[in-house]
């Protein structure tokens, strides 16, 4: 009568993640089950297991039949049929992984861009990004570690580069949210492209979700009909001009507690650097905590109400330990670090110097009479990959 445990529908398996849900094994007779929580219940009393009809009616008939068998003892509540269960999903996922290692992404290539070169760079990416922690942002991580003083925090990076290693090693996600696909394909001015070549990108990150065993996270529509659509679909996709012949594709991979942590602000333009400095530490007062700190925290100054936010999301993506190109913006990333760091409020918001692990500020033009601020927080499993699709270095 021993069951099969089986895993949720749709349920993402997190680094060092445990399934809480209620575990129900078949049972030999047909139309009947038992609780396997019961089961252990009543093993530990030394009780025979009752059975429960699919009406919910209990019946004695199994537990009759299984009087002659000794009592199972404590010791033995590990349910071993979970365990293998777990290690056999576990097995499929690393043998899988296999497949999308970094060695294995798409290298810069001469030549046309395709649509189906897009689709299945987007695929790699998403699964790699939802298992590995950015290299950069792992240094870093590490370094704050060394630097950091005090032990709850010190705990909390250490549970961090563990949980990052497990998902490395193991191939699963280093957070239980694989949040939303954030695509942006930089191509050059004058590189020819077709029409469609975001066409595949929608069927790629449903097909990454899918045989990753990622999380599915997107609704239909925010307000009118928040059914998940079941496959992480629509991915939110753009295109940007560069001067030049090259093409990068850029893959986020975004999650709902940072994402809910950022604003966009209209400041007058008399508020200054004082103005957009105090929008930015007010929201990591404000928010950090629900961010999953330590963060790279983006700023976008300047464009329009809409183009700003834009301006901080990728501000994301630039390298953690690389400065600004402009001295100012540099000496102003190198300024609000400090000060969010001087917060206190360190990783996992309990205390600590490691609030954030670095600041990266993007400016542009913008109307005389606006000064629109906007603040992206990136978490602490921070997940995105560049990808070099053709050879910017041609330029012919």
């Amino acid at each position: 009568m021993r069951g099969k445990a089986t895993e949720p529908s749709g349920r993402a398996i997190g680094a060092g993640a445990r399934w809480r849900g209620k575990l129900f094994a078949t049972c030999d007779t047909p139309g009947k089950s038992y609780d396997v929580g019961e089961r252990k219940r009543k093993a530990i009393r030394g009780e025979p297991p009752l059975v429960r009809d699919d009406t919910g009616a209990r019946s004695l008939r199994s537990a009759r039949l299984r009087e002659k068998t000794p009592p199972r003892s404590p010791d033995c509540m590990e349910f071993p049929h979970r365990a293998a269960a777990w290690r056999t999903i576990g097995a499929r996922i690393k043998k899988e992984r296999n497949n999308v290692e970094d060695e294995n992404m798409p290298a810069a290539q001469p030549g046309a861009l395709t649509a189906d070169a897009v689709a299945d760079a987007v695929y790699r990416a998403v699964r790699r990004c939802a298992t590995h922690l950015r290299p950069d942002v792992l240094a870093a991580m590490q370094a704050a570690r060394e630097d950091e003083t005090q032990p709850r925090a010190q705990s909390v990076l250490d549970c961090l580069l563990e949980n990052a290693r497990i998902g490395q090693e193991d191939g699963v996600p280093i957070c239980q949210d694989t949040g939303t696909c954030w695509v942006r394909l930089e191509v050059g001015e004058d590189l020819l492209i077709p029409g469609n070549i975001l066409s595949g990108v929608n069927d790629a990150v449903a097909r990454a979700y899918t045989d990753g065993r990622l999380r599915m996270s997107v609704v239909a529509d925010a307000l009118l009909d928040r059914t998940n659509t079941g496959d992480n679909t629509p991915a939110f996709a753009e295109i940007a001009l560069r001067p030049g012949r090259g093409a990068t594709l850029h893959v986020l991979l975004k999650g709902g507690g940072s994402d809910n942590a950022s604003r966009v602000v209209m400041l007058a333009p008399g508020a200054g650097w004082e103005g957009v400095k105090k929008v930015v530490l007010d929201c990591v007062r404000e928010k950090a905590a629900n961010a999953c700190p330590p963060l790279i925290v983006g700023v976008g100054v300047g464009a329009t109400f809409d183009k700003v936010a834009g301006l901080a999301k990728h501000a994301l993506l630039r390298e953690v330990g690389t400065p600004a190109a402009s001295p100012q913006a540099a000496e102003r990333e190198a300024e609000l670090l400090s000060a969010i760091n001087a917060t206190g409020i360190g990783p996992a918001a309990l205390g600590g110097g490691a609030t954030a692990l670095a600041v990266h500020l993007e400016t542009a033009p913008c109307h005389i009479a606006a000064l629109p601020v906007a603040v992206n927080m990136g978490c602490s499993a921070m997940r995105s990959a560049s990808i070099e699709l053709i050879d910017w270095g041609e330029g012919k």
